[in-house]
């Protein structure tokens, strides 16, 4: 029986065209051979089909019904034709593959349909791996030369080094903090590695302050095209019952109101470009629940939700603004000193905290968490029971 074989010589010479055009088929080769077109069904006459010698073919078509999916297979007519044992097994055969291929159908229609969206997904999983595991160099980092980025709690710490490590790339760089005299400082900084600077005195829980500083940063400086959120507070670690109103509301303002603040004061320029990128310096505990510093992790899941929040609805309305997400671990500096940690907590070193960061914004990351390790935490936290995710937080803080 020439059942696929024969079928891919039939129509080699309408690749890409549907597969319910038999008649189109059956014209290119009718001078090949006889050919006679069945409809293949369980009521079918089989002493109702014609042979023409051993040389001719019956085009079979399966799933006859179905408008969006159609088979056919071309038989030699004498394998089917008549009452013979044989040819009842062979035209049983026929109706089992079409039961077959309806079950499949709608698979295959879905596959069909989404096949673009498919690819995409797996390269867009294999680059994801790649980028968070595999060698720094594997993704070319964008050319930032001339564009405006703005990293807010510029004066010390992690916002410092950000600065100092982005200021070498050409960018003309905006620096926001409350503390005038450590800006001050970073933008020496800053300058002594070449790059142009501008800085601000601006208190991150007022959102009046927020608005009226980002007007002038757009009169004085021009559209900033990436904004770095790095300003955060922690007053105090410890039991939350113990914390005032003011340190709580304080603490959600900054760490995750001025995040939505800073993203109505400058996404409208970025979707007028239609470009942009803007930059959550977020927390693990911002992903899994931490003791101690309740009100800091609630603030932080509520700027992680508002970060991953914004960026599906630009997607879904297909605007080029790039968002990247960091979740580090403890970090060695003065604000994890007020947080009540076991001796044997394994802290990040600012310096390469600052690196990730600067190289994730560098190659569009999407979402970078630190240590590496903490990967599994963040995807083994929707799998498993809660005690049993407990017990492993507390292993994973060692």
């Amino acid at each position: 029986m020439v059942w696929l074989s024969q079928l891919s010589v039939l129509c080699k010479d309408f690749h890409g065209a549907s597969f319910d055009c038999t008649n189109s088929i059956m014209d290119h080769c009718t001078s090949r051979s006889n050919l006679q077109k069945v409809h293949l069904c369980s009521t079918c006459d089989l002493n109702s089909l014609n042979t023409f010698g051993e040389s001719s073919f019956a085009v079979v078509e399966m799933m006859g019904s179905m408008n969006i999916l159609k088979f056919y297979l071309c038989v030699p007519s004498n394998e089917i034709v008549g009452t013979t044992p044989e040819r009842k097994r062979t035209w049983g055969s026929l109706c089992q593959l079409e039961r077959a291929l309806r079950s499949a159908a709608p698979c295959t229609i879905i596959i069909r349909r989404n096949i673009h969206m498919i690819f995409d997904s797996i390269s867009e999983v294999f680059d994801a791996l790649l980028s968070n595991f595999g060698p720094r160099g594997f993704k070319k980092p964008k050319d930032i030369a001339g564009q405006v980025v703005l990293v807010t709690g510029a004066g010390n710490g992690i916002g410092r080094l950000i600065a100092t490590k982005i200021a070498t790339t050409g960018c003309i760089l905006v620096l926001w903090d409350i503390d005038e005299k450590g800006n001050e400082e970073t933008k020496r900084m800053c300058d002594d590695l070449g790059a142009e600077t501008h800085i601000y005195r601006v208190d991150m829980s007022d959102r009046q302050a927020i608005y009226s500083t980002a007007s002038r940063v757009t009169s004085d400086v021009g559209v900033v095209n990436i904004v770095v959120n790095n300003a955060g507070i922690l007053r105090d670690g410890g039991d939350f019952l113990k914390k005032s109103d003011d340190t709580i509301d304080a603490t959600i303002r900054v760490n995750m109101m001025a995040h939505i603040w800073m993203a109505k004061a400058f996404l409208p320029n970025m979707i007028e470009q239609n470009d942009g990128h803007i930059v959550c310096v977020c927390s693990m505990s911002g992903i899994v629940g931490a003791k101690d510093i309740v009100d800091y992790s609630a603030s932080k899941f509520g700027a992680f939700g508002f970060q991953e929040a914004l960026e599906n609805e630009m997607c879904h309305r297909k605007r080029n603004i790039h968002f990247t997400t960091i979740c580090p671990s403890y970090i060695q500096t003065t604000m994890c000193d007020r947080i009540p940690l076991s001796s044997s907590t394994n802290f990040l070193s600012p310096n390469h905290v600052a690196e990730e960061i600067v190289h994730a914004i560098l190659t569009n990351k999407r979402i970078v968490l630190l240590p590496k390790k903490t990967y599994f935490l963040y995807a083994a936290k929707g799998l498993i029971p809660r005690r049993t995710f407990q017990r492993l937080l507390l292993f994973v803080q060692k």
